[in-house]
């Protein structure tokens, strides 16, 4: 599959954003092909930890926009992280672009989240079964205790796993499905809603 080398060459050379967006935005559209490929399934998740996770810092909007696509792409193509250390890391970073200040990347950070938490394939064992509450209070990672926290009272889902805890507030979703009116986050909303129908 040259296309991949292609796509390493110019990730390697570590080039400005847009160059980097160009590569990085042919994985997102050619991921399921990647996926089904053994060499591209089997280099994917180092290109992820050294070419990816580092763009939902990026100070380029559309940079982290499309980390958040990658990831949610892959995932639903059937990747799997072999390291817990590896999934936390993917996870928060995922979450925290519920908050962007930039719409697409919320939208973006919304599908891939959905995909963590709601595709089987990946192998994640999330627990379906979450604490979700009306609480002001963000869950502490990795303490088990609350922090103060600014604005109304929001639901929110404690996604828990071994040796780490994040939150993601469901009504963050809803309200970005009814700002954008995409299907799409309709779509991601009812998947929620599905996983978590008890805790509802």
């Amino acid at each position: 599959m040259p296309i991949l080398g292609f796509i390493n060459q110019v990730l390697q050379a570590k080039p400005a954003a847009p160059q980097r967006y160009g590569a990085l935005n042919m994985t997102a559209a050619l991921g399921p092909f990647i996926m089904r490929h053994p060499e591209g399934k089997g280099n994917m998740e180092q290109c992820f930890l050294q070419h990816v996770l580092p763009e939902f810092s990026a100070p380029e909007p559309y940079m982290r926009a499309v980390a958040s696509e990658v990831l949610g792409t892959i995932i639903k193509s059937g990747f799997k992280f072999s390291k817990e250390e590896y999934l936390h890391q993917a996870f928060t970073a995922v979450a925290a672009g519920i908050d962007d200040p930039e719409l697409p990347v919320r939208v973006h950070a919304c599908l891939a989240l959905t995909e963590m938490v709601t595709d089987s394939p990946i192998g994640m064992s999330v627990p379906t079964h979450l604490p979700i509450a009306s609480t002001n209070h963000t869950y502490s990672e990795n303490r088990g205790r609350s922090s103060s926290r600014q604005g109304d009272s929001e639901y929110v889902v404690l996604i828990a796993r071994h040796g780490f805890a994040l939150t993601f507030d469901i009504v963050a979703l809803l309200k970005l499905s009814e700002e954008t009116d995409l299907d799409i986050l309709n779509n991601c909303m009812e998947s929620m809603v599905d996983t978590y129908q008890t805790e509802l």
